[in-house]
C-alpha cells in the first residue's frame, strides 16, 4: 500500500546507468541512435514517480528483472 506520508521520488525505469554508449552497444543499440537515446532517457516516458523507500532498494536494477 503507498504511504502518502513518505517521500517520493524521480524514478527511471530504466536505470540511467545504463546509458553509456559502451552498454548499449553491449545491447545491439545501432550506432547512429546511441546519442539519441543517452540525450532522450531522461523523458516522461522513463520516469516514474515512486516512493523514496522503494526506489533505493531498486537502485540501478534493469526494468524487467525489477518488475
Amino acid at each position: 500500500m503507498l504511504d502518502f506520508r513518505n517521500e517520493f521520488h524521480e524514478d527511471h525505469i530504466y536505470p540511467g546507468s545504463l546509458f553509456t554508449k559502451r552498454k548499449l552497444l553491449k545491447r545491439n543499440v545501432p550506432k547512429d541512435e546511441i546519442d539519441e537515446c543517452i540525450e532522450n532517457y531522461n523523458y516522461i516516458g522513463s520516469i516514474q514517480l515512486l516512493e523514496g523507500n522503494i526506489n533505493r532498494q531498486k537502485l540501478d536494477t534493469e526494468f524487467d528483472k525489477w518488475v
